[in-house]
């Protein structure tokens, strides 16, 4: 541990080197010589002060010779692998979506007489406000596929949300300038 100044700086003796050719003559082998002098000719300085940390070398001898299984199947890195588990999950996500959507829309076709969706219902009803005359409350009704008298039935119960022009006057909160207004039920007024 500490700075490079702190830890004992190891010299090998000159005679190391001769010891090395020694072994390497011993062992009988001219390449493994040759791969001694080789390795002797590219030592640098820098290779000198790595080597010359005790607690490493320590820490190497500690942990052995690597064993290296050679009966391994090949392994596909892992980044593969999650990459395709999103675009699966993306791909599905999606694949359910659609499914909805057709789901609802295969819904909406065999939905039938008076049933109608909550955003339907809403726009039957502010449609309702604006017809002038029995004809195009039929035509209106035809159009979202509900009985007249059910709609008439609902409607006196039911509406959407109406401001009477009259009452709006400007008022400001939280900085932000808002219209504040009285909301009113309106009925159609049909012409005779």
């Amino acid at each position: 541990m500490g700075g490079a100044a702190s830890k004992a700086v190891r010299k090998y003796p000159e005679a190391v080197s001769k010891a090395r050719e020694t072994v390497a003559k011993s062992a009988g082998t001219s390449s493994a010589l040759n791969t001694a002098r080789l390795a002797e000719s590219h030592r640098t300085e820098a290779i000198e002060k790595d080597a010359a940390d005790p607690d490493f070398l320590a820490n190497l001898s500690k942990l052995g010779q690597v064993r290296v299984d050679h009966h391994m199947k090949a392994v596909r890195p892992v980044r593969f692998a999650w990459f395709a588990v999103v675009v699966l999950t993306r791909l599905q996500e999606a694949t359910q979506t659609k499914r909805f959507f057709e789901s609802r829309a295969d819904s909406d076709l065999t939905m039938g007489q008076n049933r109608l969706y909550g955003f339907s219902l809403s726009d039957l009803l502010s449609k309702r406000k604006s017809v002038k005359t029995q004809a195009e409350l039929q035509k209106l009704a035809e159009e979202y596929k509900i009985d007249v008298n059910k709609l008439e039935k609902l409607a006196r119960f039911m509406t959407v949300p109406s401001v009477d022009g009259t009452t709006i006057r400007p008022a400001a909160k939280d900085g932000k300038s808002q219209d504040d207004g009285w909301a009113v039920w309106i009925e159609p007024v049909f012409k005779t």
